[in-house]
């Protein structure tokens, strides 16, 4: 196969990584990505090159920060906790002191699943089963605590952001610099943190 025929257009680029085509023009602008222009000045880009990118975001985590980075998140949840901050929140109210203890233990394994799910992309549909099997527990103590499904999405969301808010304080450790790293890490937060959502929502149904 002649070499000229690796050569794609921007558009078709933009569809192998799964991006905006005005993003892949920013990488490429930035030199992130070599790129190569036609004679009529339209942006052409090598398919061994997109590979390599890709192969370049989708590296894993350093386990020791990912696991570093969940951490930080018990331990702020331990604060929220020991300080009074969740008191005013309506879900935890209603929880007794038995919920309260099952909740802590389901945030430690969501937390382990996490870590995993960063640290070792092999196992991503394997943790992403445990994680949905994780959420039908949730859901059931929710249930269990007569909570309606507004407020088991407040529980939800609230432990997120503790996530979230860890994962920024560690940026340097993720090794977080520009907007694409972000916009991986956050996504993979989500990805597997949205099994959780889908099946509290799917046990309210």
């Amino acid at each position: 196969m002649p070499e000229s025929s690796e050569w794609i257009s921007l558009g078709e680029a933009a569809a192998i990584l799964g991006v905006h085509p005005a993003t892949l023009r920013h990488w490429a602008d930035s030199g992130e990505l070599p790129s190569q222009r036609t004679p009529g000045g339209h942006r052409r880009f090598r398919r061994r090159d997109l590979e390599q990118w890709a192969n370049l975001r989708n590296q894993q985590v350093d386990p020791k920060a990912a696991r570093l980075a969940m951490q930080s998140a018990l331990g702020r949840a331990r604060i929220e906790v020991s300080t009074g901050q969740l008191e005013d929140q309506s879900w935890y109210q209603q929880l007794d002191k038995q919920a309260h203890e099952e909740h802590r233990a389901l945030g430690r394994r969501l937390l382990e699943l996490l870590t995993a799910y960063l640290a070792e992309p092999d196992r991503r549909e394997e943790l992403l089963e445990m994680t949905r099997q994780l959420g039908e527990e949730y859901a059931r103590l929710s249930l269990d605590q007569n909570l309606s499904l507004t407020d088991s999405i407040r529980a939800f969301l609230f432990f997120r952001d503790l996530v979230i808010d860890s994962i920024i304080q560690l940026a340097e450790l993720l090794s977080l610099r520009t907007p694409l790293e972000w916009g991986d890490r956050l996504r993979q937060v989500n990805q597997l943190t949205d099994e959780i959502l889908l099946a509290l929502v799917d046990a309210y149904q």
